[in-house]
């Protein structure tokens, strides 16, 4: 074990002592070069100069040098040694390996005695804003840092330059060897202790975590406070931005913190070992369905989501934070980031954080790669699952939910999916023509059309009817097409179906292209020429398209193309049969069911003919009533 008294100072370093310090009689009777005071006092003066003395630069850049060299050796600075003398010979006895002294220490940092923790804590606070007093990154890392890393190291900026480390790191195009890499991921481990141990972090954010989250240190819990403060200010300021209200919309957490936040986060998400609030209670499950994954990219958690209905409750609900993290901001989904990291760049101008809402743009896009568009298909798919996942869905309805979904909303747990019931809830009453704000109803048009394409982003769908798309529909869908065809099937088959709450949603699919075309992808394929041809100048919504085509259809005035002419008259008689399962919940919603019924003159002439029998009945009582009243005047 290294002994303070063993320090040998250069001979450049002890003259630097001889003349940059002071010392007593005694002190200088020994010299520098036997004293075990020397380094510390050195040590203080290099990084952490009084305001009143400061050593000269070359005495303190060869401090520095000292202090790399010491770092690359088995050695301990005394201030650390001297208190630690007990602990290293407890916990650390067989660590002789260079460096290992104080890596030992740090892993054990809460089972240390307080001196040597306050010490050690010291040390790896001043270790993370100098990275040369790391043996593992300096001797591992050099060759990259030079590589990689170079422009960092020129600003001088030690955080930044251990930032750029982890973002190779976890950079799926980048090979780093594996010795860095693990000591790159142990600094990781370590930071977790402490918020001051990452210094980028600590600068960005010292000020905002004493004023917002006091007496709180492990990093973990620090994101979490930040975050969850940064989420609430951007629910307060877009309702603020859109009631007009701006008072008190502003963000409490700084710029570069909520940037520290997100990078934070996001390595969270590329690896579960850095966020305790998901390894911790996820680590039997993990166990039991991720055993054979490679940690790391993202990989451990995407599997834990794919087994979320077999979890035990207390990961099922971390994984459900995690979730909604990623779905506030898609910039800390490291799966989704690194998979669309060229569509995001060259599409949504390298916006990390609102790429999923850019990148539902461009499914239909030739340019965006299949394991893209497959990514942000299950994304979107998430996000159906619960209405808290989808932010602008939430605020968009915010004043919807409430009125038409209360009893839904007020029963959902806190951490568990409400398996699309809300969002199926919204969709039934706009299908019903129930009075929705206007943002709210054009957020659910959307919603049905992307469903419609892809039956997997309606989870009561999914739900519902699994049994039957098995037996009716299982050819329909060939791999990575999904345009519609399962959706289709279920129409067709529409009279098998023997599930009663599956053909009751079927119902309501056929129902809603009454609202907009566009939520039947068949209809509106065949009918495209022809909406162009007479249709073009109707606005669509309201189902004005679909009435404007089956005017022209009933006219019989224009040639219409056979594949739409057949496939209205297909739809036609698709919406009698709906009819009879969705219950009309008005008298609005009786006549635009009579209007577009293929038995619609059948209906007329009968309701005619009761009006008429009606005014013939009451002539005729009235004559009678009017002979009554003459014979009593007699």
């Amino acid at each position: 074990m290294a002994l303070a008294s063993s320090v040998q100072l250069g001979a450049a370093l002890q003259n630097w002592a001889a003349s940059d310090l002071h010392w007593t009689e005694e002190a200088n009777a020994i010299g520098p070069q036997r004293n075990p005071l020397v380094l510390p006092c050195l040590y203080r003066y290099a990084y952490h100069p009084p305001a009143d003395s400061s050593l000269k630069p070359e005495c303190a850049d060869e401090v520095r040098r000292v202090m790399r060299q010491r770092a690359n050796s088995v050695d301990l600075i005394p201030e650390v040694e001297e208190p630690c003398i007990e602990d290293l010979a407890s916990l650390c006895f067989e660590k002789t390996g260079r460096g290992e002294e104080m890596q030992c220490l740090q892993d054990n940092l809460e089972r240390l005695s307080p001196v040597c923790k306050q010490q050690v804590s010291n040390y790896t606070e001043e270790e993370a804003e100098h990275l040369e007093l790391n043996p593992f990154i300096t001797t591992y890392c050099s060759r990259f840092l030079e590589t990689h890393c170079q422009d960092e190291m020129d600003d001088g900026d030690e955080g930044q330059v251990m930032e750029c480390l982890v973002e190779y790191k976890m950079n799926t195009e980048t090979t780093m060897n594996s010795k860095c890499r693990a000591a790159v991921e142990h600094f990781q481990l370590i930071a977790l202790q402490d918020f001051r141990f990452s210094a980028h972090f600590k600068r960005a954010c010292k000020l905002d975590i004493s004023r917002l989250c006091p007496n709180i240190k492990a990093k973990p819990q620090v994101v979490a406070c930040l975050s969850e403060m940064v989420r609430n200010d951007s629910v307060a300021q877009s309702l603020g931005v859109r009631s007009g209200n701006h008072v008190g919309s502003q963000h409490r957490v700084s710029q570069p913190c909520r940037q520290q936040l997100r990078n934070q986060l996001l390595q969270q998400h590329e690896d579960v070992q850095f966020n305790p609030n998901v390894r911790k209670p996820c680590a039997s499950d993990e166990k039991r369905f991720c055993a054979q994954i490679k940690p790391g990219q993202g990989r451990i958690l995407e599997c834990l989501k794919a087994h979320r209905k077999q979890l035990d409750d207390i990961c099922h609900a971390a994984i459900f934070q995690a979730e909604k993290e990623e779905m506030d901001d898609s910039g800390v989904d490291f799966q989704f980031i690194q998979q669309c990291k060229d569509p995001i760049r060259r599409l949504c101008q390298n916006d990390a954080s609102n790429a999923l809402e850019c990148l539902k743009g461009y499914l239909d896009d030739s340019t965006l790669e299949l394991h893209c568009k497959e990514l942000v298909l299950e994304r979107m798919a998430e996000q159906n699952l619960d209405i808290r996942f989808n932010p602008n869905l939430k605020k968009a309805c915010s004043m919807d939910i409430p009125k038409f979904c209360l009893g839904i909303w007020q029963s959902a747990s806190k951490d568990r999916e409400l398996e699309g019931k809300v969002v199926d809830c919204l969709k039934q009453n706009f299908v019903a023509k129930k009075p929705l704000t206007q943002s709210c109803s054009d957020h659910l048009t959307v919603i049905m059309e992307q469903q419609a394409l892809h039956y997997q982003l309606d989870p009561v769908l999914v739900n519902l009817c699994d049994k039957e798309i098995q037996i009716h529909c299982g050819p329909e869908e060939p791999e990575n097409t999904r345009q519609g065809q399962v959706e289709e099937c279920l129409k067709r088959k529409f009279d098998t179906l023997t599930s009663v709450e599956c053909r009751r949603h079927v119902a309501l699919l056929i129902t809603a292209v009454q609202i907009d075309i566009q939520a039947d992808p068949m209809l509106h394929r065949a009918c495209a020429i022809d909406l162009v041809t007479f249709c073009k100048d109707v606005p669509p919504g309201d189902g004005r398209r679909l009435k404007c085509l089956l005017r022209f259809k009933e006219e019989g005035q224009a040639k219409f193309d056979p594949k739409c002419f057949e496939m209205l008259n297909t739809r036609t008689q698709l919406f009698a049969k709906a009819s009879k399962v969705v219950q009309l919940e008005s008298v609005n919603d009786l006549v635009e069911q009579l209007s577009i019924s293929p038995a619609k003159n059948f209906f007329l002439a009968m309701g005619l003919s009761f009006i008429g029998l009606i005014l013939l009945l009451g002539v005729f009582c009235g004559r009678i009533s009017k002979r009554h009243q003459v014979m009593k005047n007699r």
